[in-house]
């Protein structure tokens, strides 16, 4: 990820060195630190205020595994038991952690982009009505990424692991991913579900996953596409920077070959 200057956002600027940005996680108002370096008391008084469906701007954030989770249990539906954002901004935030937005339900969009994460293992499932960006951001762990979202960017997304996007209903953009491990892709037949109950999918009706580009990829390694049904047919590697066309659907791709 580019090392960037100072921040367009009012900044948290904890540990500045004469001269820098220091901390560059977006300030929480009405205070001047972000929510990781926050007093305890603070933080608190932040995180009862909030409401389901609230608007999140956490840019340039530190989050532990922990944080988020008080955070996202500051956002729980009462009716669901599960959080529920409005928008989100987390570009630029360092995620860490084993798991991240397990059940949650945003109802305009999620921003994550030129966001590092670290250790993550799992980033979902979640709904998202709107885009969920996660362009130009570094995974740099083994990652399993399942979404039932309107619009997925990948766009200049950097793998520095395995990766496997289980998806519904979305558009995907890939233009200019960076593969260092294999990727897979493939659409779930079924809306997820956590404990037995399935997520609802307010807004999204369009049954097709698709891929809108894959223009300019850099592959070490192939990915991998498919359906995920009772009998799931795959196509073979696809080479590292394939002639796509817009709007080309995964039926296309699952028939390649056969």
């Amino acid at each position: 990820m580019t090392t960037l200057g100072i921040p367009s956002w009012p900044h948290c600027g904890h540990g500045a060195p004469p001269g820098g940005a220091g901390c560059r996680g977006r300030s929480v108002e009405p205070y001047t630190a972000c929510l990781a370096h926050l007093s305890d008391d603070d933080r608190s008084a932040y995180l009862a205020g909030l409401q389901p469906g609230a608007h999140l701007d956490h840019r340039g954030t530190l989050f532990t595994e922990e944080l988020l989770s008080e955070l996202l249990a500051s956002l729980k539906d009462p009716s669901t038991d599960r959080p529920c954002l409005g928008d989100a901004r987390f570009d630029e935030a360092k995620i860490g952690g084993s798991a991240w937005f397990e059940g949650a339900e945003i109802g305009v969009g999620a921003s994550f982009r030129r966001g590092r994460f670290v250790g993550t293992a799992a980033v979902g499932p979640l709904v998202c009505t709107g885009t969920l960006d996660l362009s130009e951001a570094v995974f740099e762990s083994a990652v399993t990424i399942e979404a039932a979202t309107a619009v997925l960017h990948c766009r200049r997304t950097r793998w520095a692991s395995t990766g496997a996007l289980r998806l519904r209903h979305a558009a995907v953009d890939l233009s200019d991913a960076v593969l260092e491990y294999p990727v897979s892709m493939s659409a779930h037949s079924r809306p997820f579900a956590l404990l037995s109950r399935e997520m609802a999918e307010p807004g999204l009706t369009d049954p097709r996953v698709r891929a809108l580009s894959l223009r300019g990829g850099d592959a070490a390694h192939p990915a991998m596409y498919a359906f995920e049904k009772t009998s799931t047919r795959r196509c073979g590697p696809l080479p590292a920077r394939p002639p796509m066309r817009e709007d080309f659907s995964f039926s296309q791709m699952s028939t390649a070959g056969q």
